[in-house]
């Protein structure tokens, strides 16, 4: 029988909690800081346990977005298997936990790797690539956030204009939805610099945006979800 050591790991702002789960369902806590330093002190801390496992260590952790891309990097150079999961996905399927804290998440996601460990598929981490257009298109969408807010401001102000003189805060408002404007093109056009950069990411666009009803942002949002369709079991 295989004896596999599941390590779920908590990845908050500042900290890593991590707990071992053993196979007989015994399980060990500890708590890292997210850097360098603090991966080689996680690894250090399970090859320990090493002992305790005749097959392979599994490592998981929730998809935290930026706090989590600094793990998943560490482990992939050092091509060590670790499972990359959404949240919501660990929580459906493990129903409900009583106690929420770091610890008692590390744990829940420990177990989750030992139940599912068959059907889940191993993550390595995205090219560089694909993580500077997924923080560029996040730009752009706060930029989109930020000229929808002003926009509103300006209509809010042109009916306070009936009975204030409000020409100095309309004139400021205007001007930043130009500014956001002019942001807002500048970042589009250094994702489209990367996309035709790169031969295959450009085909796949190409190919999405012939899909009717598919548009440019939307076929760069599923390049950067699917991390150029390679998330799929072949």
């Amino acid at each position: 029988m295989e004896k596999n050591l599941s390590v779920g790991i908590d990845v908050s702002k500042l900290v890593l909690d991590a707990t071992v789960l053993f196979p007989n369902g015994d399980h060990a806590h500890q708590q890292f800081k997210i850097n360098k330093v603090g991966f080689g002190q996680l690894l250090r801390w399970v090859g320990k346990f090493i002992a305790y496992a005749t097959c392979r260590t599994v490592f998981g952790f929730e998809d935290t977005g930026v706090y989590s891309v600094g793990l998943g990097r560490f482990l992939s150079e050092l091509k060590l298997k670790y499972v990359s999961e959404n949240a919501c996905r660990i929580r459906r399927s493990m129903g409900t936990v009583r106690g929420k804290d770091d610890k008692a998440d590390s744990l829940l996601i420990a177990r989750y790797l030992k139940r599912n460990l068959e059907e889940l598929s191993f993550n390595g981490a995205a090219p560089d690539l694909l993580l500077e257009l997924s923080q560029l298109f996040s730009q752009r969408e706060r930029l989109l956030k930020e000229k929808s807010a002003h926009k509103a401001r300006i209509r809010e102000l042109k009916v306070l204009g009936r009975c204030l003189d409000v020409r100095f805060p309309l004139r400021i408002e205007k001007e930043m939805v130009c500014l956001l404007d002019r942001k807002l093109k500048e970042v589009q056009a250094e994702i489209n610099r990367l996309i035709e950069a790169q031969r295959e990411l450009r085909e796949k666009k190409g190919l999405l945006c012939s899909v009717p009803g598919v548009g440019e942002q939307t076929a760069t949002q599923m390049l950067i979800l699917t991390r150029g369709f390679t998330r799929f079991p072949s």
